[in-house]
């Protein structure tokens, strides 16, 4: 299918880009690596006349894995294969890794994939398809086409990189109308959790950088696929952890693929600060865990399943930890897998 026809801008700055989102609000999208967003335009999911694309700006192409800065524009292959991201950001690395395919990586960027599309067996079709259903409301619809009677869209957020980065504890800077800004990541979500909007951005914002400023985390990241292939998540997460002196001082877990917006258990994981790890610790977190999890039959694999596999995760990579910790655990021990 042929997409309709746009404008392809290409600025030397973020200053310039900004003010062309500004000149073009409401009928514009930012082209990082193109991965989502060209396929979404052949396919009649996306209609704009103009894409900025943002490969020509410096400043996104920063890479400083010794201070925990990475540009909009680092490509997954470059957080896949980076040494030093490998020993200091394990659950990042890992996270790389698993999304699509090496190819892929090569283009797809940090910036892209944080910023997905929400995806659903029923948005996810060609725009033959979908007027033919007569749409649904993330495209073309008026109610959803997976809940019956459902007020809001249930498409699930697909990107592999948030529940690391977000178990991590990571900040990100955003450029928009009103200058530059530094805020958690969490705060790139849409709160309401409707899979209409696959993240919180002002209109014409642009995710500038990601910073991680804690490179002792313990971390994992393990990720459940339909097929061996590269694919999206159905379902994964990432746990960040710390002791120091025998007690938690950090302890977040992110999940990913389940939901309309990345997870972040704080509410189950804040009240074990400033107690050891332990079994106990662990299996209270996975009860709770299994209990906050609530996946819509919108994916590839049965709910129960997804539910399970990625209670399951948690269980055994909690476990890890506690067995490793005794052996001089640093943060270059990796954890996590992809199934």
């Amino acid at each position: 299918m042929l997409a309709d026809p746009f404008e392809l801008h290409e600025p030397a700055s973020i200053a310039e880009a900004v003010a062309l989102a500004k000149r073009y609000c409401g009928d514009v999208r930012f082209l990082a690596g193109g991965t989502d967003v060209l396929p979404g335009l052949f396919r009649g999911l996306h209609t704009v006349r103009h894409l900025i694309y943002l490969g020509r700006i410096p400043e996104l192409h920063v890479f400083d894995p010794i201070r925990g800065v990475f540009g909009a524009q680092t490509s997954m292959a470059s957080l896949e294969r980076d040494p030093v991201v490998r020993q200091r950001f394990v659950a990042v690395s890992l996270a790389a890794h698993a999304a699509a395919g090496p190819a892929l990586r090569t283009s797809a960027t940090l910036g892209g994939n944080l910023l997905v599309d929400t995806r659903c067996t029923f948005y996810d079709q060609s725009r033959f398809w979908r007027e033919a259903n007569e749409g649904c409301l993330k495209a073309d619809g008026t109610e959803c086409r997976v809940v019956s009677q459902g007020s809001r869209c249930y498409a699930v957020y697909s990107g592999d990189m948030a529940p690391p980065l977000l178990a991590l504890g990571a900040t990100v800077d955003i450029e928009g109308l009103e200058g530059r800004d530094s805020k958690p990541l969490e705060d790139l979500y849409s709160p309401g959790g409707d899979g209409r909007l696959s993240h919180a951005l002002p209109e014409g914002a642009l995710l500038v950088a990601v910073r991680l400023r804690d490179p002792n985390l313990w971390s994992s990241y393990s990720k459940l696929r339909a097929r061996g292939a590269p694919d999206f998540p159905e379902g994964s997460i990432a746990i960040g952890i710390h002791e120091t002196d025998g007690r938690l001082d950090h302890f977040r877990i992110a999940v990913g693929g389940i939901d309309t917006r990345p997870l972040v258990m704080n509410e189950i994981t804040r009240p074990w600060l400033g107690k050891p790890m332990s079994d106990e610790v662990v299996e209270a977190t996975v009860e709770s865990v299994g209990r906050r999890l609530h996946p819509v039959a919108n994916t590839a694999l049965l709910t129960d399943y997804r539910k399970h596999v990625v209670t399951r995760f948690l269980r055994t990579d909690l476990a890890r930890y506690l067995a490793l910790r005794s052996k001089e655990l640093t943060s270059s021990t990796p954890a996590g897998r992809v199934g």
